[in-house]
């Protein structure tokens, strides 16, 4: 009786405190998300009536050089490797200043037309700005150094859940990329209650409309081959993608380049730019993805998305500017999907599912989460090209991952 009355008092202080924490975070988690989008917006529609976009990815370069980077070193890049070893290696802590110069940072890039994805940075800015409220008030007293570690990873799980509304994914994925091998489920259950209250208070407070307007679609057991070599290419191709990744950036960090270091994210803006002169402006920004999901583009025209977008997106990322790879990831799985729709009779929105979730298992080995976050933003009846492509991507791409700490 006693243990009995033991667990009890623990689990309900246990569920109590995260759902406190939750409520918090994920509140925090969307306005941060919501002023995100805004301000993308902004510059979209505001700058881009008086400059051309080709010239946005060039200023947006030199603010990271000349503002942000003297702000802070860890504004630069992806986001997500600053968030694995902040996690992982420092108990979730952060400097004060960073959710805020991560805000703006990403908002330039992204805003003035750079090839990148808002997962990382969300993921970064929600887990630094949770451990700056700790810091910064009376919270952090009432929390153990385990448990703070727990809070940060609530904030990204909270930033995650509002960004692309999807409640359990959300939280998986914040606690998977940190350790591909294994999830904690210390971590993964407030992670998830986090997620899901950023979600309630994007779609409630903020009115947010979904991502995707999807068709229905009914499996057919014949659709399995398309799915199938679709998620093979997928796997193959965030392979491909993290290969170039990771040689440019060793390339750039050899001594020759010692002293054009604060320069090398201007250099990649600029080669952006040559990269959208030759492949076309839809691979600025993730603004097709709609369009390849639901319409048969020409054979030639997919096939230039999909080169440039990746090369667009290593030149933007490895190279130092603000901005994540799982975001690109959707764009580059949704063109492979609408190139393959041309060989198989099936309609592009399925397979794009498979190739989504192959490319981000592939290049970010989270097959839990890619295979989740297909079916909360597709719909469960894309459960099968989910799944395969998922599991397949991650076989694929296993060997290699394009976060530093996790190499």
């Amino acid at each position: 009786m006693f243990f009995m009355k033991t667990m009890l008092k623990f689990s309900f202080s246990y569920l109590a405190t995260w759902m406190m924490v939750a409520v918090v975070t994920g509140f925090f988690g969307a306005a941060f998300v919501y002023g995100l989008r805004k301000g993308i917006l902004l510059l979209h529609t505001v700058l881009f009536s008086y400059v051309s976009p080709y010239a946005g990815p060039v200023i947006g370069g030199l603010l990271m050089v000349f503002l942000f980077r003297k702000m802070t070193e860890e504004s630069l890049g992806m986001g997500t490797d600053v968030y694995i070893h902040s996690i992982n290696k420092k108990w979730g802590d952060f400097d004060i200043r960073l959710p805020f110069v991560k805000l703006f940072a990403t908002i330039s890039t992204i805003g003035f037309n750079g090839s990148g994805g808002l997962v990382g940075p969300s993921l970064l800015i929600g887990s630094s700005f949770s451990n700056t409220m700790l810091k910064t008030t009376r919270l952090k007293r009432f929390f153990k150094k385990e448990n703070a570690r727990t809070f940060s990873i609530c904030g990204a799980a909270a930033a995650l859940g509002a960004l692309f509304e999807i409640p359990i994914s959300g939280g998986i994925l914040a606690v998977e990329i940190l350790n591909p091998v294994s999830i904690f489920y210390d971590d993964l259950f407030p992670a998830i209650m986090a997620s899901t209250s950023g979600y309630i208070y994007m779609v409630e407070i903020f009115g947010v409309e979904p991502l995707f307007n999807l068709p229905d679609y009914d499996f057919q057991i014949y659709d399995i081959t398309g799915i199938l070599l679709t998620s093979i290419a997928g796997g193959i191709l965030g392979l491909f993608f993290v290969v170039g990744f990771q040689g440019m950036q060793r390339y750039f960090k050899k001594r020759k380049f010692v002293r054009l270091e604060n320069f090398i994210p201007l250099m990649g803006s600029v080669f952006t730019v040559l990269t959208a002169l030759v492949f076309g402006e839809g691979v600025l920004s993730n603004a097709s993805i709609q369009e390849l999901l639901l319409h048969d583009n020409t054979l030639l025209k997919g096939i230039k998305l999909l080169i440039g977008k990746g090369i667009a997106t290593i030149f933007t990322v490895a190279l130092g500017n603000s901005g994540g790879v799982i975001g690109p990831a959707l764009f580059m799985g949704a063109a492979l999907g609408n190139i393959m729709s041309h060989f198989f009779d099936i309609i592009p929105c399925a397979l794009a599912a498979a190739g989504i979730s192959a490319a981000t298992a592939s290049i970010s080995n989270i097959p839990i989460a890619a295979i989740v976050m297909m079916l909360e933003i597709f719909g469960d009846q894309y459960i099968t090209p989910a799944v395969i492509g998922g599991v397949v991507g991650f076989l694929i791409g296993r060997p290699r991952v394009v976060y530093d700490y996790l190499r």
